[in-house]
């Protein structure tokens, strides 16, 4: 998929592809854009675009590559067989190739000279000599990109980038695992004066630890200054209820943001104060960082807890013993199941006995009469529909096999998830939840079970979600993924 005001014509409208390689010309090349990919079936070239120079007509056939890059002048390949240099284009044969195993290729400087990577991490590069600089040769490099004079790369042996004939200097300590350097010819000629243009590039990676963007270097269209900054979330929560005015039902996520422990909300209102500081937020309900008492608009709760229902943001457990209790304002609190320490409360009516594991219910009709008394249950969630209460359909993952068993009289929109898929986590509206083995977001509507789209291979661990979507905060960096109609903007 491409989108500009100048895409090349006949692109594939069918094909799954590997690799990708886009070059958009310089002032010595036809303005239209070439792309070479490498088809996914057998490892084949195909280009698109500007052909001046034979870069689309003049690519190997029957040749299978590992790796490749569209060059305005020459377009360059791996080889899969032997992993040694393939180049096309009018003057591909007035270039002469570096021999060698390559495992990567760095683009182009400048529409004229590329450069890529051994297999033994030493850096290379060929072509116009004046205008690619050759990065150090004692150096061990994982990946290297260029610019227009710039050229850096990350090092082996500690992730660290280094950069040659260039102005841009990216502070040391710092592991980084992906690079690219920007700056193109038309930015230097005709958008910025004399003293503007200096070094026009500039430098973004992805930090190794938590995936955030950094970028160094020119700042004068906010390539810098404009890096988004991604934020580690917690605790992240969905609500969802019937609507008279409009008809149908709203959503609100909201999760606590890693840094500063403030809520950060999403979709419909959701009353949460985002400028106090919190240990644990549920529905609209929060509890402080400062002193474990809870903010919401059921009324305040003034003994300290150590656990919100996520559920009912009007219950929790106490931090003195872990005994559940529940409040409205104006009402004495209720205790469920006195001297009994608990975990996992949900719904206001369940929880598990942290003293064997078994699940503990208290009001609800079908849901105390048909609890199990010999299953240990690792987590219980209570399945409600559209903000539906109170809810009588009860669901626990076992802790021997993490297999889901359901007990309670399920309401009719809802679906009880699969019993026979191992799970991690249930979620309480769509229903979703995450894989045992592989933490993938999956739901299951009419019966089928299904990884969300676009979800796949991506691991969670936390998951929230309603019947207009999902969001989920990411197992590896901490970070936020939504998908479905809902609307998620980093803050």
């Amino acid at each position: 998929m491409c989108w500009s005001e100048v895409v090349p014509p006949d692109l594939p409208a069918t094909g799954s592809f590997s690799r990708l390689s886009v070059n958009e010309g310089n002032e010595f090349s036809p303005p239209e854009p070439l792309l070479c990919a490498i088809r996914a079936d057998n490892g084949h070239v195909e280009c698109w675009g500007s052909d001046a120079l034979g870069q689309v007509s003049g690519v190997p056939r029957d040749v299978a590559f590992s790796d490749v890059s569209a060059g305005a002048a020459v377009s360059c390949g791996i080889r899969r067989d032997d992993s040694t240099l393939l180049c096309w284009g009018n003057t591909a044969a007035q270039i002469e190739l570096p021999a060698g195993e390559f495992c990567s290729l760095a683009g182009e400087s400048f529409g004229l000279g590329m450069c890529g990577v051994r297999c033994d991490g030493v850096a290379v590069c060929w072509g116009s000599a004046e205008l690619t600089t050759p990065p150090p040769a004692d150096v061990q490099y994982r990946q290297i990109s260029l610019g227009l004079f710039l050229g850096c790369g990350i090092r082996a042996a500690d992730g660290g980038i280094d950069c040659w004939n260039g102005a841009v200097e990216v502070p040391p300590g710092v592991a980084y695992d992906q690079l690219a350097v920007g700056g193109t010819w038309s930015t230097v000629n005709s958008r910025f004066s004399d003293e503007q243009q200096g070094y026009p590039e500039h430098v973004c990676a992805l930090r190794a630890d938590d995936h955030r963007v950094e970028c160094w270097g020119n700042d004068l269209v906010g390539q810098v200054s404009g890096a988004p900054s991604f934020t580690r979330y917690r605790n992240l929560i969905a609500s969802e209820w019937m609507t008279s005015s409009r008809g149908g039902t709203e959503s609100t996520y909201c999760a606590i943001r890693e840094r500063d422990n403030f809520a950060r909300c999403w979709g419909a209102p959701s009353g949460l104060d985002e400028d106090v500081a919190y240990r644990a937020i549920a529905s609209s309900c929060g509890l402080r960082a400062d002193d474990a008492r809870t903010d919401c608009g059921a009324g305040a709760f003034s003994e300290p807890l150590a656990e919100l229902d996520p559920f009912f943001g009007s219950c929790g457990l106490r931090l003195a013993d872990d005994t559940a209790v529940c409040w409205q304002a104006g009402s004495a609190p209720v205790d469920h199941v006195p001297g009994v320490a608990l975990r996992g409360l949900t719904a206001g009516k369940c929880a598990i006995r942290k003293a064997d594991d078994h699940a503990v219910c208290w009001s609800g009709g079908s849901a105390v009469t048909q609890v199990p008394t010999d299953v240990r249950f690792r987590s219980v969630q209570a399945l409600h529909y559209a903000g539906l209460y109170p809810p009588e359909d009860i669901c626990g993952i076992r802790l021997e096999d993490d297999l889901v068993q359901c007990w309670g009289e399920p309401h009719p929109g809802v679906q009880r998830p699969p019993s026979n898929v191992r799970m991690h986590q249930l979620s309480s509206d769509l229903l979703c939840g995450t894989l045992a083995d592989t933490r993938e977001a999956v739901c299951w509507r009419n019966g089928n079970l299904q990884v969300e789209a676009g979800q796949q291979g991506v691991r969670y661990r936390e998951l929230a979600s309603t019947s207009r979507g999902g969001c989920g905060i990411r197992e590896a960096d901490g970070l936020l993924t939504c998908w479905g109609a809902v609307q998620w903007n980093p803050l």
